[in-house]
């Protein structure tokens, strides 16, 4: 019996009786039977490190709410103000929607509820007894932990082909299931009143300037009438004085008689009305005590300024979004120590194998040699 170039073991007669490279899965069968032990042993030793690490991890809850656009009644309140500033663009459902998107996913608003919050702590036990930053070191640490706060802060938005527009906005903490949900809700209560504020003081500051505009106009209305007034009384007292040197009392009555449309019109000097009829004219302007009822638009301004002083506009008056789902009770989302543990338990089974496998080959080895 002999073996020839491809291993194979052969009879004299030349029959080929084993094939040395083919696997024999009885024999490896009996390999990892008689190591059983190193595979259990192994598998065990994984899924008790595994169950160790699950348990002593820090279980991550998320808290979760859901919003969709006003109703165009709950904004009423706007278009009113829309109406009485006379704005050019009004504001829409959809446009506060997105506001509010903006003010949600801002990381300046993100910082300061971090910062006030002290979350830092959360997430690097070496800041939890600082109270103020100070140093560049503890402002590198402090930025590192906003950045994972910011990861687990998640928002997400309806796609366009999708019916109707919402916003989901989620938080993922190492906190109590409650703390993450107080935590969420706190922040959407203050990006809220935030986003209603920024727009109530736009108005405001618009109506104000409105209102500065409207009783300038008033103002200067007034002082020109005034002006006009003297600038009268002036020409009539000349006319007035010319009138009388040439003793002409009344309006010539040679040709087309004067009048006072006619002097306008016709570009005539105004002594041609007579002195009776300006000294009449400059009486009735020296006794005038208001040039109000005489000027062109003044009313209206002056309603104008009325309507803008009376109407007032608080948050009460207009919503921002409407909350479909308040933020819930946070969900564990980690660890997930089942799946941690059945995932160890196969891989520390296929470890235990291989390291059988290997053990049996050296073993064999050292036997032949």
């Amino acid at each position: 019996m002999g073996s020839n170039d491809n291993g194979e073991l052969y009879s004299t007669k030349g029959t080929s009786i084993v094939h040395s490279d083919e696997i024999d899965l009885l024999e490896i069968w009996n390999n990892l039977v008689s190591e059983k032990m190193v595979v259990g042993l192994t598998t065990v030793g994984l899924i008790l490190l595994s169950t160790i690490y699950a348990f002593s991890m820090k279980p991550i809850y998320k808290s979760e709410a859901y919003f969709f656009p006003v109703e165009k009644e709950s904004i009423q309140g706007l278009v009113d103000w829309d109406l009485i500033l006379d704005r050019q663009s009004s504001y829409t459902s959809l446009e506060l929607f997105n506001i509010f998107k903006q003010n949600i996913m801002s990381r300046a608003n993100l910082w300061t509820f971090f910062t006030k919050n002290k979350l830092y702590k959360v997430y690097d036990e070496s800041l939890s007894g600082l109270e103020k930053i100070v140093t560049l070191k503890d402002r590198q640490k402090v930025q590192k932990a906003f950045d994972q706060f910011y990861q687990n802060f998640l928002v997400q938005e309806s796609k366009e082909n999708e019916i109707g527009q919402y916003l989901s906005v989620a938080l993922e903490m190492a906190l109590s299931e409650k703390d993450v949900q107080l935590l969420l809700s706190e922040y959407l209560v203050q990006v809220r009143n935030n986003t209603r504020h920024e727009i109530l003081a736009s108005i405001t500051n618009e109506q104000k300037s409105r209102l500065l505009q409207a009783q300038k106009k008033i103002r200067s209305m007034k002082e020109i009438a005034e002006v006009q007034r003297s600038d009268r009384l002036a020409q009539l007292d000349e006319a007035i004085s010319i009138a009388r040197s040439l003793d002409l009392k009344e309006p010539p009555t040679i040709g087309a008689k004067a009048t006072i449309q006619g002097v306008s019109n016709q570009g005539l000097p105004l002594y041609y009305l007579g002195y009776r009829l300006l000294e009449a004219e400059r009486d009735a302007l020296d006794d005038r005590k208001s040039n109000d009822p005489f000027i062109n638009g003044l009313r209206a301004m002056q309603e104008k300024v009325a309507l803008l002083s009376s109407y007032k506009l608080s948050m009460q008056d207009f919503a921002i979004v409407r909350l479909d789902q308040d933020a819930n009770i946070g969900e564990k989302i980690k660890p997930n120590k089942v799946q941690i543990v059945a995932v160890s338990g196969v891989l520390g089974f296929i470890l235990g194998v291989f390291i059988a496998l290997i053990k049996v080959s050296v073993v064999r080895r050292k036997e032949r040699n």
